[in-house]
């Protein structure tokens, strides 16, 4: 009896850990472990890192993240993989003509008028001019280094969104929010977003845990250090909280990236005046990520333009009292489990009015989220509830049931 072959299917898995790529990756790989409607149904293949640990179901592809599409070695990649199709979990991942490509999309953030791009000097440094120049060329700009300023960046990145995005068999997102926020800049994807909501890792759910005492109160945020996480701002608003809230404490988990060095190098000096008040911790495995959950007094979260927030629905999943923006796509994600605030000051210049107006307000809803008064979706000037952040949780079942409606257009 002849046995059907299995469809392979390769993953980018070169981006892993806590990141928000990261996060989706893993749950990228268990859905085809673990949901019914995946399971035992296609090979993986993981493409990983050149310095990652191989295994029977990993292969080695060494470009670095940004390089140049026309000579990545992708395709041959794929080719010596048998590989069916690629599932892309973000816009660095060159098309190819070899496979249809899944193309994930978390976000429209590079779009945004005010995306605080990387510095050019900073690229430069990481991936070489003379790769950027290649990689431009490929997305079809005009010229790498065209623009003195930060939207050179921002330029590249944008193409780059834009092309996979055209030459993609079909396109995922993390939420609705992100789907509509994705066709208004790039109308041409309009109509062709599916929504996969991601689900809390095993790794991470599964981590048992007692809490124990701790002081208080304790507020914990994770995210990488970039401009648009605000870590700043958290600093200055719990500095202005200390002397009602004695012993209050501060928890920031998560490291620099190579894209903002100087933003890095500003919030440990901040976190270095505030006395103690303020911790940093780069790297916490999941069994420790898990216990900060379950220990805090509240998750809090100041970021901007989210497409999905990993980390509160993990604290939410976890137990933990949760105050995020309400601005982007939290309130879809988050429903009424979450407290909001508008975080949309926040998008202000450091330094300027409107930013430390904004700073005063993340302060009070820090107190009134610590003390209990409402602050919640419904409540006056708070967003409608999305029917995802008060139904069902996500799980690697509804997961793999999306991605298997996916995967049945394309094979």
């Amino acid at each position: 009896m002849l046995v059907a072959r299995r469809h392979v299917v390769a993953i980018d898995a070169r981006r892993s850990g806590g990141s928000g790529i990261g996060r989706y990756t893993q749950c990228l790989v268990e859905a085809f472990r673990f949901s019914d409607a995946l399971r035992g149904r296609f090979e993986v293949v993981e493409l990983v890192s050149k310095d990652a640990d191989l295994g029977p179901f990993r292969v080695r592809w060494g470009s670095p993240l940004l390089s140049p599409w026309r000579s990545n070695e992708l395709e041959c990649v794929l080719r010596s993989a048998g590989a069916d199709v690629l599932i892309a979990p973000q816009y660095y991942v060159p098309p190819v003509a070899v496979v249809p490509v899944v193309r994930v999309l978390h976000d429209a953030h590079p779009f945004w008028p005010d995306f605080q791009s990387p510095e050019r000097k900073v690229f430069e440094r990481l991936y070489g001019v003379g790769s950027l120049r290649d990689l431009a060329e490929d997305v079809g700009l005009d010229a790498w280094g065209s623009d003195e300023g930060p939207r050179d960046v921002a330029a590249l990145i944008q193409r780059m969104y834009k092309v996979g995005a055209d030459e993609a068999a079909e396109l995922v997102t993390v939420s609705e929010f992100s789907a509509a926020e994705l066709s208004r800049f790039m109308p041409t994807t309009d109509g062709r977003w599916t929504v996969a909501y991601p689900f809390v890792a095993k790794s991470l759910s599964a981590a048992p845990f007692t809490p124990g005492e701790v002081g208080g109160p304790l507020l914990l945020s994770v995210s990488k250090l970039e401009p648009r996480k605000n870590q700043l701002a958290l600093i200055l608003a719990v500095e202005e909280l200390r002397a009602e809230f004695p012993g209050m404490h501060l928890t920031l988990v998560g490291g620099p990236t190579a894209s903002f060095p100087e933003y890095a190098r500003v919030v440990r000096a901040a976190a270095a005046k505030t006395a103690g008040t303020v911790s940093l911790v780069e790297y916490v495995e999941d069994s420790g990520l898990s216990r900060l959950y379950k220990t805090c007094d509240l998750f809090v979260s100041a970021s901007v333009s989210e497409g999905f927030g990993f980390p509160g629905l993990e604290a939410l999943e976890s137990g933990a009292k949760v105050l995020v923006g309400s601005e982007s796509s939290m309130p879809e994600v988050y429903g009424r489990r979450a407290e909001y605030f508008n975080e949309s000051g926040l998008r202000e210049p450091r330094g300027t009015d409107g930013f430390q107006t904004a700073v005063l307000e993340l302060r009070d809803a820090i107190r009134r989220t610590l003390l209990g008064v409402d602050t919640a979706v419904g409540s006056p000037g708070r967003p409608v509830p999305h029917e995802m952040g008060d139904g069902p949780r996500p799980t690697a079942d509804s997961f793999g049931e999306v991605l298997d409606g996916v995967l049945e257009r394309v094979l």
